[in-house]
């Protein structure tokens, strides 16, 4: 076993390894444990089991998903431009890892989220709907409301996994990915601005 393991190599391989699987089924504790040149076994003194793994995988991703983000609208100053890069982030992550997204969407976890894990999926989604905040502030000049904010970033972001669903699934699509990428951002503003402007 290398000295240097720790959780977070363990995960961040794992992560590696799904990044571009086509079924993250094949990702299990043997292969992470021979991609870091150690015993399987081994990974049971980080991880009670895999699902354990899965769902520190899991925060992760939220916590990579909520910086994608949050850099992509840095240092916009117009909101209509801000309020597009926020999607369009949303729907690159996606779409650029779709065995993250599997991971993220189409993969049951087995068991409940460690505690932990679920606080970080919980600030996550906090820094995602402040975000949105922030960008619908600009928009109007006044405070927003909270509960209006994360309605219709819901509903924005269920049309954003159906699609993405469908691309990462291989329904086909006509234009290839990038404009995909902007009809699936186009149409997730204009949810979005729907339900809080109606």
């Amino acid at each position: 076993m290398k000295q240097s393991l720790t959780r977070e190599q363990i995960t961040h391989t794992a992560l590696q390894l799904m990044q571009s699987a086509v079924d993250i089924k094949g990702v299990n504790l043997r292969v992470i444990a021979k991609e870091l040149s150690c015993s399987h076994s081994n990974l049971y003194h980080y991880f009670s089991s895999f699902g354990e793994l899965l769902w520190e995988a899991y925060a992760t991703l939220q916590e990579k998903l909520a910086e994608a983000v949050t850099q992509k609208r840095a240092g916009m100053e117009e909101p209509g431009v801000r309020l597009v890069l926020f999607f369009h982030a949303v729907t690159t992550f996606y779409l650029d890892h779709p065995g993250w997204f599997r991971l993220l969407w189409h993969t049951k976890i087995a068991g409940n989220p460690p505690e932990h894990c679920a606080d970080r999926t919980g600030e996550s989604d906090t820094e995602l709907t402040a975000c949105a905040a922030e960008i619908w502030w600009a928009f109007q000049n006044k405070e927003p409301d909270i509960v209006a904010i994360r309605r219709a970033l819901h509903a924005a972001h269920c049309y954003v996994v159906g699609e993405a669903s469908g691309h990462i699934l291989q329904r086909g699509f006509a234009g290839g990915p990038e404009r995909e990428k902007q009809k699936v951002t186009a149409e997730a503003v204009r949810i979005f601005r729907f339900m809080m402007e109606g």
